[in-house]
């Protein structure tokens, strides 16, 4: 999956570090007494606490080995990032977590990973095409406020609202009359592996202008409650100065490298 969520994560417990796998994250633990700790992992790549609580299961599971865990109490945060470029690649989601752990000798109790299976699978792929097409078009017709509101609010923080509108519309302006588009290719990733746990559908597109021979990429979108919000964007173009110096071969072997159709 293209942006797909890769990473390491590093457990401090006392004074020791420890590798650990799969979150891309720094999770401390604090020692509270009577075999309770204290874990707190900042930026986590995901949107809820459920997701952030089966991501973090392996430290809980060793700060309490050979015993089982119980989660107490928790606090969690979004961590926004403001002043970000608006033709930056969007980041994951974050989201800041201290929860409290209790060391049980009762049976473990896994934390249950979503299961997405009496989803109906041709509609949720309707519903992202549908959604891609609006939020597109939005931007094409120097509409961006619309376009922003398909974000999740977890991405939402992470761009300077005002900026990204007036950028957007700016270069949709420049790009003239949309010519052609097409939404080629839709995957589908439920619990993606070295992924934070959820549903995700990526939708590759490719768009021609009046200005812009082409500009190609794709979005991300994830189930967030019960309806699917944008978490990542990502697209790439070529102007016509720039197309205007380069030969039909050079404009080919540039749109295969960008996976434009």
């Amino acid at each position: 999956m293209a942006g797909q969520l890769r990473c390491d994560l590093i457990i401090a417990l006392s004074l020791t570090m420890i590798a650990s796998s799969a979150l891309g994250a720094e999770a401390r633990v604090q020692p509270l007494g009577g075999g309770r700790f204290r874990v707190t992992a900042d930026a986590l790549p995901v949107t809820t606490t459920d997701a952030a609580q089966r991501l973090l299961q392996p430290v809980f599971e060793q700060v309490c080995a050979p015993r089982s865990f119980v989660l107490e109490k928790f606090e969690y945060t979004s961590t926004a990032r403001v002043g970000r470029p608006a033709d930056a690649v969007a980041e994951p989601p974050r989201l800041d977590l201290v929860q409290d752990v209790a060391c049980t000798d009762a049976p473990a109790v896994s934390v249950a990973t979503p299961s997405f299976g009496d989803r109906d699978a041709r509609a949720d792929e309707a519903t992202v095409r549908a959604a891609s097409l609006r939020y597109l078009e939005s931007i094409d017709a120097e509409n961006a406020e619309a376009a922003f509101e398909h974000w999740s609010d977890s991405m939402a923080a992470t761009i300077t609202r005002s900026s990204w509108i007036a950028e957007q519309n700016a270069l949709a302006k420049s790009a003239g009359k949309l010519l052609e588009r097409s939404l080629y290719q839709v995957t589908r990733y439920e619990n993606p592996q070295n992924g934070p746990p959820g549903l995700f559908i990526a939708v590759d597109f490719s768009s021609r202008y009046e200005h812009l021979p082409f500009r190609c990429g794709y979005l991300v979108w994830s189930l967030v409650d019960t309806e699917f919000r944008l978490i990542r964007v990502e697209s790439n173009s070529l102007d016509d100065e720039t197309a205007k110096r380069m030969t039909e071969a050079q404009i080919i072997a540039f749109r295969q490298q960008m996976r434009c159709q």
